[in-house]
């Protein structure tokens, strides 16, 4: 005989035989014999071979039972006691049958030993999600207890700047942009009374008198509006001029204050 030889395994047929079954079914007859007295001990025998709790259980319900009926005080207590157990056994003896036979089987089938807890049929767990393959920064702020908020919070994408942010951003109609500068021969109330030191009073001003008096150069605006230094300054950002004026240029009025911007 080889190393590596081994017996065939006795071959277990799909579904139980008559024989197994009446064998299986020889613990009914404490039960069906016993007439109420030995119901205990069917249950009794198949809780200890399977260790179901709660078919051990039964079976010392049925003892008590049997044990208390010959004290309880009625007269008829033993004529009518052990029938009504013996009828209930039956019944309930006939119920966990199925039950039993099952178990018995696939402990045969299985190769599971007796007089021990079968163990329970594993549910399969549900897949889990895949991660995604590419790499993922490592979030240096991982908190106290080394758990990061990029777990829960989706990062916060990083605004786009220049060009790059007017292609991308959708625009659902004409808006003025914040740094735009702005003409005022031709820009609005509200669009020159954005300009910082300019006001609501001072852009109505320019607005109804730039038609008399063309406001084509910085420096028309200053005379305009009376602008102080520091006011000229804050505004030279923001201002454009789209007419310029002839290259000739007429000398300031005497008396009149000359501002270098």
């Amino acid at each position: 005989m080889s190393a590596g030889w081994r017996p065939a395994a006795t071959r277990i047929s799909a579904a139980p035989s008559i024989g197994w079954l009446l064998l299986m079914s020889l613990w009914l007859l404490p039960i069906l014999a016993g007439f109420g007295r030995l119901t205990w001990l069917g249950f009794a025998v198949i809780g200890a071979l399977t260790v179901r709790t709660s078919w051990i259980i039964t079976s010392g319900i049925y003892a008590l039972a049997a044990a208390a009926i010959p004290f309880l005080p009625w007269s008829e207590a033993v004529t009518w006691g052990y029938p009504a157990l013996w009828i209930v056994g039956i019944i309930h003896a006939l119920i966990v049958s199925p039950s039993w036979l099952n178990e018995a089987w696939r402990r045969r089938q299985n190769g599971l030993p007796w007089f021990r807890p079968a163990p329970r049929a594993s549910r399969p767990s549900p897949p889990m999600p895949t991660q995604p393959s590419s790499p993922r920064a490592v979030d240096v702020d991982t908190g106290v207890f080394g758990v990061s908020t990029a777990d829960y919070l989706a990062p916060t994408p990083a605004p786009a700047i220049g060009p790059a942010a007017a292609a991308t951003e959708p625009h659902s109609g004409p808006a003025p942009a914040v740094n735009a500068q702005l003409d005022p021969q031709t820009a609005t109330v509200d669009q020159l009374a954005a300009l910082p030191f300019m006001g609501q009073p001072r852009a109505e001003y320019v607005v109804a008198h730039r038609a008399a008096h063309p406001v084509r150069t910085l420096d028309e605006l200053i005379a305009l509006l009376a602008l102080q230094p520091h006011e000229a300054a804050a505004m030279r950002g923001s201002l454009t001029f789209a007419s310029k004026p002839s290259a000739t240029r007429q000398p300031p009025a005497a008396g009149g204050r000359i501002l270098d911007v």
